[in-house]
């Protein structure tokens, strides 16, 4: 597996960091970014032209790593070329938060296939459930599939979320990538956790999430 990692801003352009270049040899290519960033179709246009056979996914953010430094309104690109892994994508809109589970088992549904050994997911962050997206998601998969994934954002403002696949981003829409071969190992980690935000409030009552 070979990654090539990329920063592209609006106003200046690209700034590469990594010494590969795998243009038409990626097989995926993560991009996040500000909102701004992402519907500007000029780097999403330049960004196919130099990897023309791989999968576009990502989504927006609240700050975009690139390095060891944390961007704003930028579209931090990483691009992956796999020797022998397959990869498949799906898509489905998230017709309300209700939608969640079902939405989930629709995306795990259409990646079924042999080989199936990992699903990585980004989804709407304002109308879903993210717990209930995710166990739709790990009813519908084949045992031993591991399931990664995460759900857009939008800064500080908490008003817009945008999911990209092959195309323009879309809102309330739910995007997974499936990873197929016998020989491909995926770790992972995950933290969680609370830290104080903002000033003290009482909550006095809630539903689902």
């Amino acid at each position: 597996m070979k990654v090539e990692q990329r920063c592209w801003n609006p106003s200046s352009g690209w700034d590469v960091s990594s010494p590969r270049a795998l243009s038409d040899r990626a097989d995926l290519v993560l991009a996040f970014g500000s909102k701004a960033a992402l519907q500007d179709a000029s780097g999403r246009e330049r960004l196919k032209a130099e990897c023309p056979n791989a999968f576009v996914i990502g989504c927006s953010t609240a700050g975009e790593i690139h390095g060891t430094r944390v961007i704003d309104d930028v579209l931090a690109i990483t691009a992956i070329d796999f020797e022998e892994t397959e990869l498949r994508s799906a898509r489905t809109e998230i017709r309300s938060i209700d939608d969640s589970f079902d939405a989930g088992r629709r995306l795990a549904e259409a990646l079924h296939g042999d080989d199936l050994r990992h699903v990585l997911v980004l989804s709407d962050g304002l109308h879903v459930n993210g717990g209930a997206l995710t166990r739709g998601l790990a009813a519908s998969l084949p045992p031993g599939v591991s399931l990664t994934g995460g759900l857009s954002a939008d800064g500080d403002r908490f008003q817009q979320t945008f999911v990209l696949l092959d195309g323009p981003p879309q809102q309330d829409t739910a995007a997974a990538i499936g990873f197929y071969g016998s020989r491909l190992k995926v770790p992972f980690g995950s933290v969680g956790g609370w830290e104080p935000f903002g000033p003290e409030r009482v909550i006095t009552g809630f539903s689902e999430n």
